[in-house]
């Protein structure tokens, strides 16, 4: 029997796997997975930063690399929206999947919720 096309990951799932995407981190923390170079994720992950929580923002698409198969990271996100993203855990586990928000103070508390989870 053919299995139909996976769901697309939603938390607590594991996330996307690469060495672009996952670098070994010096110390643990969070990895804003976008789709591409979104300037507008730039101030959210600031914000989260200056927060004092370590934050990589990593980019699937860049100038320099494009998916391998166009359309591969929206049916990956099940999102057909350029400005989706996954918050991934330092154990490769999605902590939040959204939109980017308008507010830049939005990230930071929704990272905060995230990390006082059980």
């Amino acid at each position: 029997m053919l299995a139909g096309p996976a769901p697309p990951p939603r938390p607590p799932h594991r996330g996307p796997r690469g060495r672009d995407v996952h670098p070994r981190p010096r110390r643990p923390r969070l990895t804003l997975l976008t789709a591409d170079d979104d300037p507008r994720w730039q101030p959210q992950a600031e914000a989260v930063r200056r927060a004092g929580i370590p934050l990589a923002l990593r980019s699937v698409r860049t100038a320099a690399r494009r998916e391998t198969v166009p359309g591969q990271w929206a049916r990956l996100l099940g999102a057909d929206r350029a400005d989706t993203a996954l918050l991934v855990r330092p154990d490769g586990h999605i902590a939040w999947r959204g939109t980017c928000p308008a507010d830049p103070r939005t990230l930071p508390a929704l990272v905060r919720r995230v990390l006082a989870a059980p």
